[in-house]
């Protein structure tokens, strides 16, 4: 099963390939968008925060697509970080639930050997328990 992590990020290489197709598209008279693979090499190094953009944009088309990339990028980077921080706490949440659920259990196991046999004999019926709360269903 994909990750939501996985996911963001195929969204962010599609999102970086159509900018780097439309900064090459664009024409402009920089060697950083002089065709398609240094304009991706140029936008990754800018996703990424590698190099610090020394970017002299003559044409106003090729400035509003790089500034509307940084935008995207940085949103789709906080999205990576927000899907990150959900399956952490849904897999801790998980393990906790399961961690209660055996304290519970165990509680309930020593409670029963301070019983006598013979008090213990009128368990006839079993009890049914909510599997989340763990309170009797009666």
């Amino acid at each position: 099963m994909v990750s939501e992590v996985s996911k963001v990020l195929m969204v962010l290489v599609i999102i970086l390939l159509a900018f780097s197709t439309a900064l090459a598209c664009v024409g402009t008279d920089q060697a950083v968008f002089a065709d398609f693979g240094a304009a991706l090499k140029s936008l990754s190094q800018l996703m990424l925060n590698l190099d610090p953009p020394v970017f002299d944009l003559s044409s106003q088309a090729a400035a509003i697509f790089l500034v509307a990339f940084v935008l995207v990028s940085v949103i789709g980077v906080l999205n990576i970080l927000i899907a990150q921080l959900n399956e952490t706490y849904d897999r801790l949440s998980d393990l906790t639930r399961g961690y209660a659920t055996l304290h519970r259990a165990q509680i309930a196991v020593e409670l029963e050997s301070y019983l006598s046999v013979r008090c213990g004999c009128g368990f006839i019926l079993c009890i049914l328990y909510n599997c989340c709360t763990m309170q009797p269903l009666i």
